[in-house]
């Protein structure tokens, strides 16, 4: 069993004595397949004191107002016409409150765009998709296909939209929605619950990981973040495919995935196929360290 241990010091949130605030940290180490006991754990650089969970209560906060309801996505049923050259399912990434990036594959791989529009308005915005071709001897994978992605921009503040793939005029996929992400202030501002759904260690294939993404699939979230090893056992493009895309397809297309690159994902090229199939914030000191590490908003967090 893999096992990754997170270590929270709660304490470094209350401030210094001083009454300065201090960074929270968050201390992630994969521990491999020993079995950590807390004797384990302190060797590795744990405090004890650190992972001592106690129940303080709720905190207490000002009363910020009645909890708003985030917009509702009404697009009808997601729908993926047969006979087309879909490959990987549309899948959201990098969502803004004022922008959206939406990727997806395709074997035949002809003029593709994004259609959208806001939930409740009759109005479609086209927009055109940046193509990356990726054959066999690039991927080790069964068959070339090509990667389409588009870059929603304009968009409006915690608002629903509905979306839909086409290529060479044939529609692969429509009936899709997302939301724009919250921004907690100015027009938006108030109080309102962001439902997150984290997880790690989840892509070997195995029916223990397709069991939980039935739980989940169903459920209605904001974001996914997902903590790595998505892509058992060598982060390869096939298993990308197999173990993360085509389990998680039904739920990818419509909440934002933010990815964590795991050890098993540095297995192949330094990662270079989780590079390649998410399209993530380009914040790094270092171009070669580009999407290797990112930092995003949503909300008031």
């Amino acid at each position: 069993m893999r096992w990754v241990l997170l270590a929270l010091c709660l304490g470094l949130a209350c401030g210094d004595d001083d009454g300065e605030s201090a960074d929270v940290g968050t201390d992630a180490r994969d521990a491999g397949s020993d079995t950590a006991t807390g004797e384990d754990a302190g060797d590795a650089g744990f405090d004890a004191a650190c992972i001592t969970a106690t129940d303080a209560g709720p905190s207490s906060m000002p009363d910020s107002g009645p909890v708003a309801e985030p917009p509702v996505v009404d697009c009808g049923e997601a729908t993926f016409p047969d006979g087309t050259g879909l490959r990987r399912w549309p899948y959201l990434q990098s969502i803004t409150p004022t922008s959206a990036r939406i990727a997806w594959t395709s074997t035949t791989g002809g003029d593709s765009l994004v259609r959208f529009r806001a939930v409740g308005t009759d109005e479609w915005t086209e927009v055109s998709a940046a193509s990356e071709a990726f054959d066999t001897a690039r991927t080790d994978d069964t068959e070339d296909y090509v990667a389409f992605d588009v870059q929603l921009t304009g968009l409006e503040a915690s608002s629903a939209y509905c979306y839909e793939v086409v290529e060479d005029g044939t529609v692969l996929a429509t009936g899709l929605g997302f939301r724009s992400a919250w921004t907690g202030d100015g027009a938006d501002s108030g109080s309102r619950v962001v439902r997150m759904l984290a997880f790690g260690d989840s892509g070997d294939g195995s029916d223990n990981q397709r069991n939980l993404a039935n739980r989940f699939m169903a459920e209605d979230y904001d974001l996914f973040l997902h903590l790595g090893d998505m892509a058992y056992g060598d982060g390869t493009f096939p298993e990308f495919e197999a173990n993360m895309f085509s389990i998680y397809q039904d739920f990818l297309h419509r909440v934002p995935s933010w990815p964590t690159i795991g050890n098993h994902e540095d297995k192949t090229d330094r990662a270079q196929p989780y590079l390649d199939v998410y399209y993530l914030p380009e914040q790094a000191m270092r171009p070669e360290d580009q999407e290797r590490y990112y930092s995003f908003d949503y909300g008031d967090i």
